[in-house]
């Protein structure tokens, strides 16, 4: 029983509202069930009572005080029974009270992860801010550093607007020479190198001047590169050292993060499964108080054994105290080590800075201060690697605390298995005791000493509850020991939040002295920026003193021609004096900023150095604090471990119920079975009494009567009792059948459950079976279907096409006549142009003109200049009018209703509904002839458009060439013109684009590229005629003067005849460009009755599919 309690005090379910509630509910019904079942038992011992009284009342043979005795047996074991009772109701408050405090720590552990997550977000807020300010103290540097700037550039310019005058100053100049010397001496004192090789600095030549001067300065840039050279690679080494710093602190805040969100999931699953169990285990918990009943009475002879067993459960139980206590000390000794080694690797850091300090004072050359911070790193990377083998070390101690916890958590569970094994005696003891019970009812003579020995057994049974009561206290202690020290793993925890934050604290002075660094570093670039600036100024000067050199000379020549002007020039030499000086001022100011950078570069390379040592100060502490992390992952891992032993017990202790469960339902089968009997057997004694009464009557009545007979009652006593043993043998028989059928009974029941599963198994396959198969004839209904819609729509397409075919030669054969005109008509004019230019035209103007032989009508007389051209042309247009009236109505109206099918057609094809299906279940079919002929018309039609286009390209030539003959010209232009637009009425936008506007046409469409991959006619120049020589080649008789003089010119005629000819141009390439379209139209149909057919193919192939699966489910 405190093995159960104990269990079920251990798991720690997630805390709720309504948890309390229910566990006051479970406890009140539980309350309940206890009172009833104990209302019940003083019911049934009060109704036991008073039969038994009447049985004492009305009973008279000799075994009367054996019966009273058993009464009053069976009065003590029902009082023993009340009491058992109370005491289940005591031991479910302590388990309520368990429960209680299993859910208030569970409340407070969940409190303290909300803290760490609130701090967790506090600290990357304060990380945003401070990257914030960064941003802006840089932004606000380099301001100032941009100002900084533009001030020296305004100097500059100043100095430059100075300089200008003293180039004619010549007094000024050779002073300021004298003083460069002077400086070169000085220079040359205080560095101890010659400025010339060959001459001394006070008698050298202003020719030389200028290299010694370069020599120094260039032994000056030499000096300030070096300068650089050693300044680069400390700036390297610290921003390499940086990144490598916050790379590492991001790697570690990573890890942590996730490591952090891993156990904050893991302990919600696990939660989530502790309160499933919780659930299962209330509802057991009605079965387990029903059980106690059962496991209380469980105690028997093996008194002696339980005993050794208790004593060594106590040996064990104080070795584990003595073994805890034993680690807890040399717990508290590791951390008072590691507080002391804390202590002193603090202490010698701040020595190490200290000294560090003085020598970063003393020493003020950059080569010292490196070798100084190489020392340094090295010297800090060795102290690292000793606190990382700490750090190991003690990692390694910490894991053998924990192993030994493991193991003596281990060994705890191997006693209360032991105890369960103590509980299964106790339940054997119980049965045995049964078994006796049965025995003392069978045997008469031997009650008393039955009853002698219960009443031992139960003294025997006090005893072992006391002892039981002993080792669940020591387990409660044990307990206690071991929530101290869960209590102390708590407070573990609390410290290394506290380490948490002043790693983040860390982190923070880390980024902030990063900052720093990238200041001092934006300083240094200001610095080196002056240095630039300064010696740029050096150069200019250089250069300056070069122009100066050159004026000295210029200044010279005219010191010897102009000796006059001395007096002026003195007034001018004091001028120049005065800004000689103001020159000399400014040089030294220049050399005392370069002095001051070069003492803030030393400045800033000490500063550099001090924040590489406190960089690695922050690495070792980052370590520490890493090593403080991995410990705290490792707690994190032992209570996981704690959890999954839980689980594991819970899991033990609910096999256990069950078994509990089970136990109790065959004992209450066996209480109600043996009730019965009882009840039987006391029927039957009662008839047996009343028998016996009357033959004691009889037998009084017999002696009476007769003497001698005494022992005749005897006998009858004896033959009742046989009868009763016979009696009894044949109940115990009746038993046994009973048992048998109901095991029968059970099996059978078995039988038809399997029977029943595998009925249902079987419809739910038949049920799939069926499903599938309607599924499939409605998919081969559907595709039945499309395939007759596909085959409709088939047909329909090949009479389109075959319609579209006819229609097209058609148009072919009225386009051929229009072509067979066209060149008529182009014939007939180049001759009458022809004739007119001839020397007959001006020679006879009044004969007549022969008559063309390729004309199939006379030509027309002509008697004057203005009467041929009105006969010509009202010739023409009586034979020409007939066919642009066949022209306008048959082939626009035939081409209007081809257009309008092709459309109704590719809609058809082009809406979604129908590419869906298509796409599913055409198969591929060839290319229909009708397309090929559609194809091959466009390609006719093109070519004749582009033999349009060179006969206006002629006719232009033409007009241009005869502009003489005003009446030919007029002729012309109406035989070109009505011809021409007789297309052009046909096809242009008057026509062509009502029909295909209203079919949804675009003109991108009509402008697509045109192809010409089925055109039979891609050869245009084949088909040209025999005539095309005699047309394109220009009149070789020019014209002479006499006529141009005679004739007037016609400019308004001239302007109409050339507008003329571009539209009939812009109309040609209209229409090539929607032939083109119409192409392009085909070559798309072709495409998509290939897509059709490769459709249709795959839609058979699925039919035949479909139907192979009909027959494979037919058969």
């Amino acid at each position: 029983m405190e093995k159960i309690s104990r269990s079920f005090g251990d798991p720690a379910p997630r805390p709720t509202s309504g948890l309390s509630v229910s566990l006051d509910t479970i406890s009140e019904v539980n309350g309940q069930d206890v009172l009833t079942s104990s209302g019940q038992s003083a019911g049934l011992s009060l109704r036991y009572g008073l039969e038994l009284e009447a049985l004492r009342r009305s009973c008279g043979f000799p075994g009367k005080d054996l019966l009273e005795k058993a009464l009053e047996e069976y009065g003590q074991q029902v009082k023993e029974l009340q009491r058992r009772l109370s005491e289940t109701c005591e031991l479910h408050e302590q388990q309520k009270f368990h429960f209680r405090q299993s859910i208030i720590k569970l409340q407070t552990k969940l409190q303290e992860s909300q803290i760490e997550k609130d701090a967790l977000a506090d600290i990357r807020q304060k990380e945003s801010r401070g990257q914030a300010e960064l941003i802006n103290k840089l932004q606000a540097s380099v301001r100032e550093l941009e100002a900084a700037r533009l001030a020296q550039e305004q100097e500059m310019r100043d100095a430059a607007s100075r300089a200008e005058p003293l180039s004619r100053k010549r007094a000024a100049q050779e002073q300021a020479l004298q003083e460069v010397r002077s400086e070169l001496l000085a220079h040359e004192q205080r560095s101890g190198k010659k400025a010339h090789e060959n001459e001394v600095t006070a008698t050298l030549n202003d020719q030389n001047l200028g290299t010694a001067l370069g020599k120094v300065l260039r032994a000056l840039e030499a000096e300030n590169a070096a300068l650089r050279g050693r300044v680069l690679p400390v700036a390297e080494q610290l921003e390499a050292e940086k990144r490598e710093g916050q790379l590492k602190a991001d790697l570690i805040l990573k890890q942590h993060q996730e490591r952090m969100e891993q156990l904050i999931l893991s302990h919600e699953q696990e939660v989530a499964a502790l309160s499933e169990k919780l659930g299962s285990a209330r509802c057991q918990a009605t079965s387990i108080q029903r059980q106690m009943d059962i496991v209380q009475e469980q105690a028997a002879n093996q008194s002696t054994m339980y005993l050794r067993q208790v004593t060594d459960l106590e040996s064990t139980v104080s070795h584990l105290r003595s073994e805890l206590r034993e680690a807890k000390r040399m717990y508290e000794d590791k951390v008072e080590s590691l507080e002391k080694k804390l202590i002193l690797a603090c202490s010698e850091a701040e020595a190490a800075q200290c000294e560090r300090d003085q020598y970063s004072q003393e020493s003020g050359d950059l080569d010292s201060q490196l070798c100084q911070l190489m020392a340094n790193l090295h010297k800090a990377q060795e102290e690292l690697n000793l606190e990382r083998e700490q750090n190991k070390r003690l990692w390694d101690r910490d894991t053998g605390n924990s192993i030994a916890i493991d193991s003596l958590r281990r060994e705890l569970d191997e006693r209360s298995m032991e105890v369960q094994r103590l509980e299964a005696l106790v339940k054997s003891l119980k049965e045995e005791c049964r078994v006796q019970v049965e025995r003392q009812l069978k045997a008469e003579q031997g009650k008393n000493e039955k009853t002698e020995e219960a009443a031992n057994l139960c003294k025997e049974l006090e005893v072992t509850k006391d002892l039981l009561r002993q080792a669940g206290e020591e387990l409660k202690s044990d307990r206690a020991v071991l929530e101290e020290r869960a209590r102390a793993l708590g407070e573990t925890e609390l410290d290394r939040k506290k380490l948490q934050l002043l790693l983040a604290e860390r982190e923070g002075e880390l980024q902030r002295r990063h900052e720093e660094g990238q200041r001092s570093r934006a300083r240094l670039e200001g610095t080196v920026a002056s240095l630039r600036a300064s010696q740029a100024e050096a150069e200019a000067l250089r250069l300056k003193l070069g122009e100066r050199e050159t004026m000295v000379d210029m200044l010279r020549q005219q010191m010897e021609s102009v000796t006059q002007i001395a007096g002026q020039h003195s007034r001018n030499t004091e001028t120049l004096h005065s800004e000689r000086v103001q020159l000399l001022n400014e040089l030294n100011g220049h050399k005392l900023d370069i002095q001051q950078l070069k003492r803030l570069l030393k400045k800033e390379q000490a500063v550099c150095a001090k924040r590489d040592h406190r960089l690695s100060e922050l690495e070792q502490e980052q370590v520490q604090l890493l090593s403080v992390l991995s410990e705290k992952a490792c707690c994190m891992k032992e209570l996981t471990l704690e959890k999954q032993q839980l689980t594991a017990d819970l899991e033990v202790q609910r096999i256990q119920l069950v078994s509990l469960t089970e136990e109790h339902e065959s004992l209450k089968k066996t209480f109600s079975s043996k009730s019965e009997e009882m009840e039987n057997m006391a029927a039957k004694l009662k008839a047996q009494l009343l028998a016996t009464r009357s033959d004691l009557q009889q037998t009084t009545n017999t002696l009476r009567a007769l003497e001698g007979a005494d022992g005749h009652g005897m006998k009858v006593a004896m033959g009742m009792q046989r009868q009763i043993t016979a009696k009894r043998g044949q109940i115990d028989a009746l038993q046994s059948r009973i048992h048998f059928l109901e095991e029968t009974l059970e099996n059978l029941a078995q039988e038809k459950r399997y029977q029943a599963s595998e009925s249902r198994r079987l419809s739910q396959d038949l049920a799939a079976v069926t499903s599938e198969k309607n599924r499939l004839v409605t998919e081969v209904e559907t595709l039945r279907f499309l395939e007759r819609e596909l085959k409709d729509k088939v047909t329909k397409l090949e009479a389109a096409l075959d319609t579209l075919s006819e229609r097209f030669s058609e148009c072919q054969d009225l386009v051929q006549r229009q072509e067979q005109e066209v060149t008529r008509l182009k014939l007939q004019y180049a001759l009458d142009v022809k004739e007119l230019q001839g020397p007959n035209f001006r020679a006879a103007g009044g004969q007549q003109r022969p008559p063309s032989h390729s004309c199939p009508f006379p030509a027309p007389q002509q008697s004057s200049g203005h009467l041929p051209a009105v006969k010509y042309t009202a010739s023409l247009s009586f034979h020409v009018q007939p066919k642009s009236t066949v022209l306008q109505e048959n082939p626009t109206q035939e081409l209007k209703a081809l257009v309008k099918e092709l459309r109704s057609v590719i809609e058809d094809d082009i809406s979604p509904s129908a590419l869906g299906r298509r796409r599913k279940c055409e198969p591929e079919r060839p290319r229909t002839p009708a397309l090929e002929k559609l194809s091959t018309f466009i390609s006719d039609m093109r070519w004749c458009l582009s033999c349009r286009s060179e006969v206006t390209k002629d006719n232009s030539a033409n007009s241009t060439l005869n502009r003489d003959s005003i009446s030919s010209r007029k002729q012309s232009d109406t035989v070109l013109r009505e011809p021409l637009t007789l297309h052009t009425a046909d096809l242009h936008e008057g026509n062509l684009p009502s029909s295909l506007a209203s079919q949804g046409f675009e003109l991108s469409l009509l402008s697509a590229t045109p192809r010409y991959t089925s055109s039979p006619r891609g050869r245009p120049s084949d088909r040209r005629s025999p005539v095309h020589s005699l047309l394109t080649t220009p009149a070789p008789v020019p014209r002479p003067q006499t006529e141009k003089s005679q004739e007037p010119p016609f400019p308004a005629d001239r302007m109409a005849a050339s507008e003329q000819m571009k539209k009939t141009g812009q109309t040609c390439r209209k229409l090539q460009g929607r032939l083109d379209s119409l192409q392009s139209l085909v070559e798309d149909l072709q495409m998509k009755n290939q897509e059709m057919s490769t459709m249709i193919k795959s839609q058979e192939k699925r039919m035949k599919k479909v139907k192979d699966r009909d027959e494979l489910f037919s058969k």
